[in-house]
This record gives C-alpha cells, sequence and structure tokens, in this order.
C-alpha cells in the first residue's frame, strides 16, 4: 500500500493535467462564449465608472484619481487583447473538420483555448476591481487665481521695478500708492497673474480687496479660503484668534498678500503684520 498510493498520486495529477489540456480542444467554442460575455460585462461597467468621472471632471477643481486611470487604460488594453482572441478563436471553429468536431489544428485550437482561458481569469478579476468609492479627486487651489486683465500700456518700467522690490529680502512691505484710476490695480493685477507664476518660490498669493469702511473680519475670512482653514478651527471664534491661526499657517510658507483698494489703516493683528510680504 505504500508504494501503490504515491503511483495514484502521481497518476491523478497526471489526468487532471491531461483533461485540463484536453479541455483547451473541446471546450474552445464555450470558453470563447463565457469571454466573449466577460468582456462584455467589464465594458459596461467601464462605461459606467467613465461616466462618473465625465461628470466629476464637468468641475474643473476636480480630477480622477491615478487608480481609476490606470483601470480604465488596462480595461482598454484588455478589451483589444480579447478582441484579437476571440476573431481568431471564431476562425478556428470555422474551420473544424466537416461533419465532424475536431479542428484542423490541433496545436493552434490548443493554443487560443488556453489564452482564452487566461484572458477570461483576467476580465473576471478586472471586473471585481471595478467598484471604486470615489472616482476624482479634488485638486489642490492653485498658488496664484489669475485675474482678468486689459492689454496694459505704460507699466513695464514700473512692474519691474515692484517685481524687484518682491524679490529683496530687506524688504515686508511694499506701497503704491496714487489717484484713482492711476493703475494701482492694474500694476498689482500684471504683477499677481505674470510674477507669481513664473520664476519665485513664493507658496501661495492671497489677494485681497479692503474698499471701505475697513472690516478685519472680511479679510480674515478671505484669507482663511485661500488657506482652506477647516470650519471646525475657524467657526465661533474671536478676530484676535483667527488671526493667530491664520499666522500659525502663514509662518510656515513663503507667501505674498496684496491688498488691493486700501482708503484707511488696517490694524490685521501685530503678529500677522509681522509675516506680511506686501500691501498696497
Amino acid at each position: 500500500m505504500d508504494c501503490v498510493s504515491p503511483i495514484l498520486d502521481v497518476a491523478s495529477h497526471l489526468w487532471d493535467c491531461t483533461a485540463k489540456r484536453a479541455a483547451y480542444l473541446t471546450d474552445l467554442q464555450e470558453t470563447l462564449e463565457s469571454l466573449r460575455n466577460a468582456i462584455e460585462e467589464l465594458k459596461n461597467v467601464a462605461e459606467d465608472v467613465k461616466n462618473k468621472v465625465d461628470r466629476a471632471e464637468e468641475d474643473r477643481e476636480m480630477r480622477r484619481t491615478h487608480e481609476v486611470d490606470g483601470w480604465l487604460h488596462r480595461v482598454q488594453v484588455l478589451e483589444n487583447e480579447v478582441r484579437e482572441i476571440l476573431q481568431k478563436g471564431d476562425q478556428e471553429i470555422q474551420q473544424k473538420c466537416l461533419g465532424t468536431c475536431c479542428p484542423k489544428n490541433c496545436r493552434s485550437s490548443y493554443k487560443i483555448g488556453k489564452i482564452a482561458s487566461k484572458k477570461l481569469g483576467a476580465v473576471t478579476e478586472l471586473r471585481s476591481k471595478g467598484c471604486f468609492s470615489d472616482v476624482a479627486d479634488r485638486l489642490p487651489r492653485a498658488a496664484v487665481d489669475e485675474r482678468p486683465i486689459e492689454k496694459t500700456v505704460g507699466l513695464d518700467r514700473m512692474y519691474a521695478e515692484v517685481c524687484r522690490c518682491i524679490q529683496d529680502e530687506q524688504l515686508g512691505i511694499i506701497g503704491l500708492y496714487g489717484m484713482g484710476g492711476a493703475g494701482k490695480t492694474t500694476l498689482m493685477t500684471k504683477v499677481n497673474n505674470e510674477f507669481f507664476k513664473t520664476g519665485n518660490d513664493f507658496e501661495v498669493a492671497i489677494w485681497v480687496v479692503v474698499s471701505r469702511p475697513a472690516s478685519v473680519g472680511k479679510v480674515q475670512e478671505v484669507i482663511r479660503n485661500k488657506l482652506k482653514i477647516p470650519d471646525d478651527i475657524w467657526r465661533n471664534r474671536s478676530e484676535d484668534e483667527k488671526a493667530v491661526e491664520i499666522f500659525n499657517v502663514l509662518k510656515a510658507k513663503r507667501f505674498v498678500m496684496l491688498l488691493d483698494d486700501v482708503w484707511e489703516r488696517l490694524d490685521l493683528h501685530k503678529k500677522l503684520k509681522k509675516a506680511l510680504r506686501w500691501s498696497v
């Protein structure tokens, strides 16, 4: 009995291998049909995912996740591979010997059946991975919000001077003053759009329209929105507490704050004032 048992195990293993290989030939048509149905189901799932992605990306601040993008790409590649296998398999079945179920080319049919079986497993596995809780992520806000501006004339020299001052580490505040309509806001907009998008190492530029009467609370709210300070930290805080929170966020960043339309003294907070780069 000790000798018979190993022999039976080997024989059983050989039989399983032989039966599996034979199935690649005998079950070719059934395997192809299963593969055809599976790829159609996968395509339907992919279409649903793609529709969700398209709807999410209608919001310009949303972009598909790398996981979803990679999955959709793999679906497309697998779809092309399966299409080729199905075409070859259908041709192989049509070429069976007349009046029989035997393929003309057993080797070719065996090869196609083996590949089709493996692809069926790949399609099934990829379909199981097509359930996503989120298909898109919200993009981080740009360091600089580009502002509308008309073509400028005669501001190049002043623009270059302001840029030079900003790059001077010894200067913490830069003031632009003049009568209404002199071009202060236009110059600031040009600096915002051009300088802070290229060739500088500032992490964020914050634009605030102060107007009058000046309101510290409104200015703080604009800064908070740009810095994305959470509601639970911001809500029910005093102006002084909000100033400290803004300061704690900004002290770890290289930033610039552009204050437009300032008519009177605006005391944001002594701590915060020390961190300001420049104002208008």
